[in-house]
Protein backbone atom coordinates (compact mmCIF):
# COMPACT_ATOMS: atom_id res chain seq x y z
CA UNK A 1 0.00 0.00 0.00
CA UNK A 2 1.02 3.33 -1.11
CA UNK A 3 1.96 5.63 2.42
CA UNK A 4 1.19 9.54 1.28
CA UNK A 5 1.48 11.78 4.21
CA UNK A 6 -0.42 15.70 3.37
CA UNK A 7 1.67 18.58 5.03
CA UNK A 8 0.65 22.18 5.32
CA UNK A 9 0.12 25.36 7.36
CA UNK A 10 -2.55 25.68 9.63
CA UNK A 11 -6.00 26.92 7.37
CA UNK A 12 -4.43 25.65 3.85
CA UNK A 13 -7.35 23.18 3.83
CA UNK A 14 -5.20 19.72 4.27
CA UNK A 15 -7.59 18.19 6.20
CA UNK A 16 -10.60 19.11 4.00
CA UNK A 17 -8.61 17.08 1.07
CA UNK A 18 -7.99 14.07 3.86
CA UNK A 19 -11.51 13.94 4.52
CA UNK A 20 -12.57 14.38 0.91
CA UNK A 21 -10.70 11.05 0.22
CA UNK A 22 -10.73 9.45 3.12
CA UNK A 23 -14.35 9.62 4.13
CA UNK A 24 -15.32 7.64 6.58
CA UNK A 25 -12.29 5.46 6.30
CA UNK A 26 -10.18 7.16 9.15
CA UNK A 27 -8.43 6.41 12.37
CA UNK A 28 -7.62 9.14 14.82
CA UNK A 29 -5.15 8.06 17.11
CA UNK A 30 -1.89 10.20 19.39
CA UNK A 31 1.66 10.11 18.64
CA UNK A 32 3.01 8.44 21.17
CA UNK A 33 3.87 10.73 24.10
CA UNK A 34 1.68 13.73 22.71
CA UNK A 35 -1.91 14.23 22.96
CA UNK A 36 -1.77 15.73 19.65
CA UNK A 37 -4.06 13.80 17.03
CA UNK A 38 -2.55 12.18 14.00
CA UNK A 39 -5.27 11.18 11.70
CA UNK A 40 -5.03 8.07 9.16
CA UNK A 41 -7.06 7.63 6.23
CA UNK A 42 -6.91 5.19 3.10
CA UNK A 43 -8.53 5.22 -0.06
CA UNK A 44 -7.74 3.87 -3.59
CA UNK A 45 -7.25 4.93 -7.12
CA UNK A 46 -6.77 2.88 -9.87
CA UNK A 47 -6.49 0.12 -8.30
CA UNK A 48 -3.42 1.35 -5.91
CA UNK A 49 -4.40 1.32 -2.58
CA UNK A 50 -3.27 4.32 -0.74
CA UNK A 51 -2.75 5.46 2.92
CA UNK A 52 -2.87 8.88 3.93
CA UNK A 53 -1.48 10.91 6.60
CA UNK A 54 -2.53 13.47 7.89
CA UNK A 55 -0.01 15.70 9.66
CA UNK A 56 -0.50 18.57 12.37
CA UNK A 57 -0.66 21.75 10.64
CA UNK A 58 2.54 23.31 11.13
CA UNK A 59 4.16 26.78 9.51
CA UNK A 60 7.71 24.88 9.80
CA UNK A 61 9.95 21.92 10.85
CA UNK A 62 11.92 23.72 13.06
CA UNK A 63 9.65 21.35 15.61
CA UNK A 64 8.93 24.68 18.34
CA UNK A 65 5.69 22.93 18.93
CA UNK A 66 4.15 20.02 19.45
CA UNK A 67 2.47 20.14 15.91
CA UNK A 68 5.65 20.61 14.37
CA UNK A 69 7.68 17.85 16.10
CA UNK A 70 5.56 15.77 15.10
CA UNK A 71 5.08 16.39 11.21
CA UNK A 72 8.71 16.67 11.55
CA UNK A 73 9.37 13.23 13.04
CA UNK A 74 6.73 11.71 10.88
CA UNK A 75 8.05 12.41 7.94
CA UNK A 76 11.52 12.13 8.97
CA UNK A 77 11.16 8.68 10.85
CA UNK A 78 8.12 7.01 8.77
CA UNK A 79 9.99 8.11 5.45
CA UNK A 80 6.39 8.21 3.14
CA UNK A 81 6.29 7.22 -0.34
CA UNK A 82 5.01 10.71 -1.60
CA UNK A 83 4.62 13.93 0.70
CA UNK A 84 1.92 16.29 -0.44
CA UNK A 85 2.61 20.03 0.49
CA UNK A 86 -0.45 21.71 0.57
CA UNK A 87 -0.25 25.43 -0.16
CA UNK A 88 -2.39 28.26 -0.19
CA UNK A 89 -2.82 30.10 -3.93
CA UNK A 90 -4.07 33.55 -2.66
CA UNK A 91 -1.38 33.42 -0.22
CA UNK A 92 1.57 31.75 -1.79
CA UNK A 93 4.63 33.33 -0.19
CA UNK A 94 3.34 32.62 3.10
CA UNK A 95 2.76 29.05 2.98
CA UNK A 96 6.15 27.88 0.10
CA UNK A 97 8.36 28.35 3.54
CA UNK A 98 7.44 24.80 5.01
CA UNK A 99 7.84 23.25 1.16
CA UNK A 100 11.12 24.86 1.16
CA UNK A 101 11.90 22.53 4.57
CA UNK A 102 10.10 19.73 3.42
CA UNK A 103 12.11 19.38 -0.03
CA UNK A 104 15.35 19.41 2.34
CA UNK A 105 14.71 15.58 3.33
CA UNK A 106 14.64 14.62 -0.43
CA UNK A 107 11.60 13.15 -0.31
CA UNK A 108 9.17 12.35 -2.92
CA UNK A 109 6.84 15.73 -3.97
CA UNK A 110 3.63 16.55 -4.82
CA UNK A 111 2.07 20.39 -4.46
CA UNK A 112 -1.28 20.63 -3.96
CA UNK A 113 -2.13 24.36 -4.47
CA UNK A 114 -5.39 24.79 -2.85
CA UNK A 115 -8.13 27.38 -2.78
CA UNK A 116 -7.28 28.52 -6.46
CA UNK A 117 -10.87 29.53 -6.93
CA UNK A 118 -10.50 31.87 -3.81
CA UNK A 119 -7.22 33.17 -5.39
CA UNK A 120 -9.09 34.16 -8.45
CA UNK A 121 -11.93 35.94 -6.63
CA UNK A 122 -9.24 38.28 -5.26
CA UNK A 123 -7.51 38.99 -8.72
CA UNK A 124 -4.68 36.43 -8.67
CA UNK A 125 -3.58 34.03 -11.11
CA UNK A 126 -0.85 31.08 -10.27
CA UNK A 127 0.89 29.97 -13.34
CA UNK A 128 0.94 26.00 -11.78
CA UNK A 129 2.99 25.44 -14.90
CA UNK A 130 5.77 27.90 -14.12
CA UNK A 131 5.90 27.11 -10.20
CA UNK A 132 6.11 23.38 -10.97
CA UNK A 133 8.88 24.21 -13.21
CA UNK A 134 10.41 26.27 -10.40
CA UNK A 135 9.90 24.00 -7.45
CA UNK A 136 10.99 20.48 -9.68
CA UNK A 137 8.16 18.26 -8.41
CA UNK A 138 4.46 18.36 -9.74
CA UNK A 139 1.87 21.09 -8.68
CA UNK A 140 -1.83 20.56 -8.51
CA UNK A 141 -3.96 22.97 -8.85
CA UNK A 142 -7.06 22.47 -6.28
CA UNK A 143 -10.30 23.49 -5.05
CA UNK A 144 -10.47 21.23 -1.98
CA UNK A 145 -14.38 22.24 -0.88
CA UNK A 146 -15.94 21.15 -3.88
CA UNK A 147 -13.08 18.35 -4.40
CA UNK A 148 -12.20 19.91 -8.07
CA UNK A 149 -8.37 18.07 -8.69
CA UNK A 150 -8.23 15.60 -6.22
CA UNK A 151 -8.30 12.76 -8.56
CA UNK A 152 -5.50 14.26 -10.09
CA UNK A 153 -3.60 15.01 -7.38
CA UNK A 154 -3.83 11.06 -6.67
CA UNK A 155 -2.94 10.75 -9.98
CA UNK A 156 0.44 12.42 -9.55
CA UNK A 157 1.02 11.19 -6.37
CA UNK A 158 1.17 7.27 -7.62
CA UNK A 159 2.74 8.45 -10.37
CA UNK A 160 5.83 10.50 -8.27
CA UNK A 161 5.36 7.23 -6.07
CA UNK A 162 6.76 5.19 -9.22
CA UNK A 163 9.29 7.72 -10.03
CA UNK A 164 10.34 9.31 -6.47
CA UNK A 165 13.64 10.72 -8.42
CA UNK A 166 11.63 12.91 -10.77
CA UNK A 167 9.82 15.12 -8.35
CA UNK A 168 12.63 15.71 -5.09
CA UNK A 169 12.48 18.78 -5.16
CA UNK A 170 15.86 20.85 -4.39
CA UNK A 171 15.87 22.90 -1.06
CA UNK A 172 16.62 26.82 -1.84
CA UNK A 173 20.62 27.46 -2.41
CA UNK A 174 22.47 28.60 1.04
CA UNK A 175 25.73 30.37 -0.42
CA UNK A 176 29.11 29.11 -0.60
CA UNK A 177 29.73 29.76 3.10
CA UNK A 178 27.01 27.97 4.27
CA UNK A 179 27.33 25.14 1.87
CA UNK A 180 31.09 24.56 3.05
CA UNK A 181 30.06 24.81 6.69
CA UNK A 182 27.19 22.42 6.12
CA UNK A 183 30.17 19.94 4.43
CA UNK A 184 31.86 20.82 7.47
CA UNK A 185 28.98 19.46 9.72
CA UNK A 186 28.60 16.54 7.73
CA UNK A 187 31.77 15.41 8.15
CA UNK A 188 31.49 15.24 11.72
CA UNK A 189 28.37 13.64 11.71
CA UNK A 190 30.25 10.92 9.64
CA UNK A 191 31.52 9.64 12.66
CA UNK A 192 28.41 8.62 14.37
CA UNK A 193 24.76 7.05 13.68
CA UNK A 194 22.31 9.58 13.48
CA UNK A 195 19.21 7.34 12.35
CA UNK A 196 16.96 7.98 11.80
CA UNK A 197 17.92 11.19 10.60
CA UNK A 198 19.39 11.92 7.21
CA UNK A 199 22.77 13.13 7.41
CA UNK A 200 22.31 16.42 5.10
CA UNK A 201 19.21 17.12 6.92
CA UNK A 202 20.73 16.54 10.41
CA UNK A 203 23.96 19.13 9.45
CA UNK A 204 21.28 21.64 8.20
CA UNK A 205 19.02 21.68 10.75
CA UNK A 206 22.47 22.17 13.13
CA UNK A 207 23.26 24.93 11.12
CA UNK A 208 19.94 26.51 11.77
CA UNK A 209 20.55 26.22 15.27
CA UNK A 210 18.06 23.27 16.32
CA UNK A 211 18.63 22.64 19.97
CA UNK A 212 17.18 19.35 20.62
CA UNK A 213 18.65 17.94 17.44
CA UNK A 214 21.94 19.46 18.77
CA UNK A 215 21.84 17.69 21.99
CA UNK A 216 21.21 14.45 20.34
CA UNK A 217 24.23 14.70 18.50
CA UNK A 218 26.27 16.03 21.16
CA UNK A 219 25.01 12.82 23.67
CA UNK A 220 26.40 10.66 20.76
CA UNK A 221 29.80 12.33 19.83
CA UNK A 222 33.26 11.60 21.42
CA UNK A 223 35.61 14.44 22.54
CA UNK A 224 37.15 14.46 19.74
CA UNK A 225 34.02 14.93 17.64
CA UNK A 226 32.08 17.67 20.03
CA UNK A 227 35.42 20.03 19.76
CA UNK A 228 34.97 19.70 16.12
CA UNK A 229 30.95 20.50 16.68
CA UNK A 230 32.15 23.48 18.73
CA UNK A 231 34.65 24.91 16.25
CA UNK A 232 31.91 24.28 13.07
CA UNK A 233 28.83 25.89 14.94
CA UNK A 234 31.39 28.22 16.31
CA UNK A 235 32.03 29.63 12.60
CA UNK A 236 28.30 29.53 12.31
CA UNK A 237 26.47 32.25 15.04
CA UNK A 238 24.62 34.23 12.46
CA UNK A 239 23.91 30.73 10.45
CA UNK A 240 19.76 30.91 11.32
CA UNK A 241 19.10 33.91 10.08
CA UNK A 242 21.18 33.24 6.79
CA UNK A 243 19.17 30.85 5.73
CA UNK A 244 15.92 31.99 6.54
CA UNK A 245 16.60 35.21 4.32
CA UNK A 246 18.35 32.79 2.02
CA UNK A 247 14.41 30.97 1.97
CA UNK A 248 12.56 33.88 1.72
CA UNK A 249 14.63 35.53 -1.15
CA UNK A 250 13.84 31.84 -3.17
CA UNK A 251 10.29 32.06 -1.56
CA UNK A 252 10.19 35.80 -3.10
CA UNK A 253 11.50 35.17 -6.85
CA UNK A 254 9.41 31.83 -7.23
CA UNK A 255 6.28 33.74 -6.34
CA UNK A 256 7.45 36.52 -9.03
CA UNK A 257 8.15 33.96 -11.39
CA UNK A 258 4.23 32.15 -11.20
CA UNK A 259 2.14 34.89 -9.32
CA UNK A 260 0.40 37.36 -11.50
CA UNK A 261 -0.65 40.18 -8.66
CA UNK A 262 -4.06 41.56 -8.93
CA UNK A 263 -4.75 44.33 -11.43
CA UNK A 264 -5.18 47.84 -9.25
CA UNK A 265 -8.96 48.72 -9.15
CA UNK A 266 -10.82 51.85 -8.84
CA UNK A 267 -10.54 53.24 -5.75
CA UNK A 268 -14.41 53.07 -4.58
CA UNK A 269 -16.85 55.95 -3.55
CA UNK A 270 -16.92 54.61 0.53
CA UNK A 271 -12.91 54.87 0.27
CA UNK A 272 -12.70 58.51 -0.95
CA UNK A 273 -14.90 59.22 1.74
CA UNK A 274 -12.72 57.46 4.34
CA UNK A 275 -9.68 58.67 3.22
CA UNK A 276 -11.03 62.64 3.61
CA UNK A 277 -13.05 61.67 6.81
CA UNK A 278 -10.63 60.18 8.45
CA UNK A 279 -7.46 62.69 7.02
CA UNK A 280 -6.01 65.04 10.05
CA UNK A 281 -6.51 68.41 9.35
CA UNK A 282 -10.18 67.51 8.02
CA UNK A 283 -11.47 64.81 10.16
CA UNK A 284 -11.93 66.63 13.11
CA UNK A 285 -14.04 69.35 11.20
CA UNK A 286 -16.12 66.54 10.04
CA UNK A 287 -16.51 65.14 13.54
CA UNK A 288 -17.71 68.32 14.57
CA UNK A 289 -20.14 69.16 12.01
CA UNK A 290 -21.41 65.47 12.67
CA UNK A 291 -21.35 65.97 16.20
CA UNK A 292 -23.36 69.35 15.93
CA UNK A 293 -25.62 68.11 13.02
CA UNK A 294 -26.76 65.01 15.00
CA UNK A 295 -27.78 66.76 18.46
CA UNK A 296 -29.97 69.36 16.42
CA UNK A 297 -32.06 66.48 14.67
CA UNK A 298 -32.06 65.19 18.19
CA UNK A 299 -33.55 68.49 19.97
CA UNK A 300 -35.40 69.32 16.69
CA UNK A 301 -37.44 65.88 16.82
CA UNK A 302 -37.75 65.25 20.62
CA UNK A 303 -39.16 69.30 21.29
CA UNK A 304 -42.87 68.75 20.10
CA UNK A 305 -42.77 65.27 22.04
CA UNK A 306 -41.20 66.53 25.28
CA UNK A 307 -44.05 70.04 25.00
CA UNK A 308 -46.69 67.24 24.63
CA UNK A 309 -45.70 65.51 27.49
CA UNK A 310 -45.47 68.56 29.68
CA UNK A 311 -48.85 69.59 28.73
CA UNK A 312 -49.96 66.29 30.00
CA UNK A 313 -48.58 66.33 33.10
CA UNK A 314 -49.90 69.60 33.72
CA UNK A 315 -53.30 68.94 33.23
CA UNK A 316 -52.77 65.91 35.56
CA UNK A 317 -51.63 68.20 38.26
CA UNK A 318 -54.55 70.77 38.00
CA UNK A 319 -56.86 67.77 38.47
CA UNK A 320 -55.54 66.20 41.45
CA UNK A 321 -54.67 69.24 43.07
CA UNK A 322 -58.42 70.04 42.81
CA UNK A 323 -59.02 66.42 43.83
CA UNK A 324 -56.61 65.99 46.95
CA UNK A 325 -55.86 69.77 48.06
CA UNK A 326 -59.51 69.80 49.70
CA UNK A 327 -58.84 67.03 51.96
CA UNK A 328 -55.51 67.92 52.48
CA UNK A 329 -53.04 70.74 51.18
CA UNK A 330 -49.99 68.04 52.17
CA UNK A 331 -50.88 65.34 50.10
CA UNK A 332 -51.54 67.31 47.32
CA UNK A 333 -48.48 69.16 47.34
CA UNK A 334 -46.76 65.79 47.71
CA UNK A 335 -48.25 64.13 44.45
CA UNK A 336 -48.71 66.99 42.20
CA UNK A 337 -44.99 68.50 43.09
CA UNK A 338 -43.24 65.54 44.34
CA UNK A 339 -44.04 62.25 42.64
CA UNK A 340 -45.46 64.13 39.21
CA UNK A 341 -42.90 66.52 39.22
CA UNK A 342 -40.08 63.86 40.01
CA UNK A 343 -41.81 61.58 36.81
CA UNK A 344 -42.22 64.25 35.07
CA UNK A 345 -38.55 64.93 34.76
CA UNK A 346 -37.41 61.46 34.02
CA UNK A 347 -40.50 61.11 31.15
CA UNK A 348 -38.58 64.08 28.94
CA UNK A 349 -35.46 62.43 28.94
CA UNK A 350 -37.68 59.64 27.50
CA UNK A 351 -37.88 61.24 23.77
CA UNK A 352 -34.47 62.58 23.62
CA UNK A 353 -32.96 59.23 24.57
CA UNK A 354 -35.63 57.36 21.98
CA UNK A 355 -34.25 59.51 19.21
CA UNK A 356 -30.84 58.03 19.60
Amino acid sequence: MLTVALAGPPNVGKSTIFNRLTGLSQHVGNWTGKTVELTTGECERGGVGIRLVDLPGAYSLSATSAEEEIARDSLVRDRPDVVVVVISAPHLERTLYLFAEVAALGLPMVVALNMVDVARAEGVEVDAGALAAVLGCPVVPLVASTGHGLDRLLDEAIAVASEPALARAGPPVLGEELLALHARLVGVLGEIDTAPYPVDWLALKLLEGDQKLTALVRSRLDTKGLAALDLALGLAEDAPIRIASARYEWIARIVSESQRAPRRSRVSVTARIDRIAASLYVGPLVLLALMGGVFWVVFSLSAPLVDGLDSLLALASDALTALVEPWSPLAASFLTAGVLGGAGTMLSLVPVIACF
